[in-house]
């Protein structure tokens, strides 16, 4: 255990450092006792039902049990497993209920598992570890810790010094592992909060408590300041990330008045999001995190000028479509709003950032033409849905998308029955690839509308279709994504109480083998 260089930066003057950290560390060893395994760790805990329940508790937007996440990660720590993922919703729960006192032994948790447990601590796999500890430095918790108040001066000095032995002890790690805390580390240089005395705090607190009440804000970054603040606390409430969406959209947007200025090739001189946000996105949407997916979307959104990125706005709705009631209910409203911005600034779509990033990628541009776009039904402008036939012209893909998309759609009006008998009606439906292609499309529609025992029982059939038919030989995309589709499905059944899981894993490895036969490249970028 040795400390870096930001606690003795801000507290030059402690010359027994290294003593107090050993102290506060050693504080934590009833939840450090040994347990059985390899190197003392214990077992995973995800295979637990309590952890599943606690983690679902934390992607809520609203309405967090904090006690139950509390004593949920402790019973975990002390007797299933020495996990860096507990740590993490354990600070996070903490920092709700006890602001930055409760933050302050989150992070002394993190760093007394790396420092006694080493790289051994859980999870196993090390990719794992180094997300488990960027829990600490996320928008989210990052946000949440700005609108909580100040540090007191024993506070401060115990996250710093823990903060520095995480780092201290992942530096060591490889480069491609090593959790990024750079920014709960500049949160705090950047607030550079200095060790004051508890007279000092006491003294300051009733100054400090008048002056915001009377202080206006001045400048843009005030604004947005207190926005944040606002937004954070509306989502603590129940049913309240609708209001928070909205009052920032409305801060960020509606103080827009005119659109960028940009050059022949539609460029503006605005700097583009960070590179790893839409890498970031993109990997949750492929593992169904929508709640953690749509508070990163609120993180991003209020960062440079990330309000005129309107992936994020697509990305907000994949989430939507998917999360389940209240939010659903809340996604024709959100959409009214973007569409109204979007036609009290014409074109802003199409410009791009002073590197070529464009504000909206393709998939954004066609989402926005379906959904985001303002229509006058008296007019005559038609909301009709599309033609659609199964049968292709030449060697066109033939009109699946659009079929799926109408199948969604009308699954969620009037049900998946409905849906299916839209589909049985297809016109164009001549051979067998057809037919195999609408059983696919059934089976999407079927999972996306949350009935996974029937989207399982269609993914089955087509598995066992595709030994029959010459798929396998002329179209193993399509054969790769049915079992791709079918694997995904057996993992979220095993993840049911009463799962034969033995059973399910073994189905899983033999679909996996096929999945490295048909794309060994592309099944590597699946594990």
């Amino acid at each position: 255990m040795k400390l870096g260089g930001l606690f003795k930066s801000l507290f030059p003057a402690r010359d027994d450092a290294e003593q107090l950290v050993r102290a506060r560390l050693d504080a934590w060893n009833a939840w450090l006792l040994p347990l059985a395994g390899d190197g003392g760790v214990g077992r995973d805990p995800g295979y637990e039902d309590v952890f599943f329940e606690l983690r679902e508790e934390t992607q809520k937007l609203s309405g967090i049990d904090d006690g139950l996440v509390v004593r949920s990660c402790e019973q975990l720590i002390r007797e299933i497993g020495k996990d860096l993922r507990l740590a993490g919703y354990y600070a996070f729960a903490r920092l709700r209920q006890d602001g930055p006192a409760g933050f302050a032994d989150g992070l002394e948790l993190a760093a007394a598992l790396v420092d006694r447990f080493g790289e051994a601590v859980l999870p196993a796999r090390a990719e794992a570890k180094k997300g488990a500890l960027e829990m600490l430095a996320t928008a989210r918790v990052i946000e949440l810790l700005d609108s909580r108040g100040a540090f007191a001066p024993a506070d401060l000095e115990r996250a710093l010094a823990a903060l520095d032995v995480l780092v201290a002890a992942t530096g060591t790690w490889p480069e491609a592992v090593r959790p990024n805390l750079q920014p709960l580390v500049s949160r705090f240089e950047r607030k550079g909060e200095p060790a004051r005395s508890a007279e000092a705090e006491a003294a300051a607190s009733a100054t400090t408590t008048a002056s915001t009440r009377s202080s206006a804000i001045a400048s843009t970054r005030d604004l947005l300041d207190q926005a944040r603040t606002m937004a954070v606390w509306l989502r603590d409430q129940e049913n309240g990330y609708l209001p928070s969406v909205r009052l920032v959209r409305s801060i960020r947007w509606d103080t827009l008045h005119e659109v960028p200025p940009a050059d022949a090739a539609a460029r503006t001189r605005l700097l583009p999001p960070r590179a790893e946000l839409r890498q970031q996105m993109k990997r949750l949407v492929l593992q169904k995190q929508w709640h953690e997916l749509l508070e990163r979307v609120e993180g991003a959104f209020m960062e440079g000028v990330n309000h005129l990125w309107f992936d994020l706005q697509y990305f907000q709705h994949v989430a939507l479509d998917h999360v389940g009631a209240p939010y659903n209910a809340w996604r024709e409203l959100l959409r009214a709003d973007f569409a109204l911005f979007l036609e009290r600034l014409p074109g802003i779509e199409r410009l791009a950032f002073n590197d070529g990033t464009p504000f909206a990628d393709d998939t954004t541009l066609e989402w926005i033409a379906r959904y985001a776009v303002v229509r006058d039904l008296e007019a005559g402008e038609s909301v009709a849905p599309l033609p659609v036939s199964a049968e292709s012209v030449g060697d066109a893909a033939g009109d699946w998308p659009e079929i799926e998309v109408q199948a969604r759609e009308l699954a969620g009006r009037e049900g998946v029955e409905a849906a299916f008998a839209w589909l049985e009606a297809l016109p164009g439906m001549k051979n067998d690839r057809h037919r195999y292609l609408q059983r696919l499309v059934m089976a999407r529609v079927a999972d996306h509308a949350g009935r996974p025992d029937t989207a399982l029982a269609l993914l089955a059939e087509l598995d066992t279709s595709s030994r029959s038919l010459p798929l396998m030989r002329w179209e193993p995309a399509l054969v790769f994504e049915v079992k791709q589709q079918f694997v995904r499905a057996l993992k979220a059944m095993s993840a049911r109480k009463d799962a034969d899981k033995p059973a399910l894993a073994r189905r899983i490895g033999e679909l996996q083998a096929e999945l490295t036969v048909l794309d060994p490249a592309r099944a590597l970028t699946l594990s």
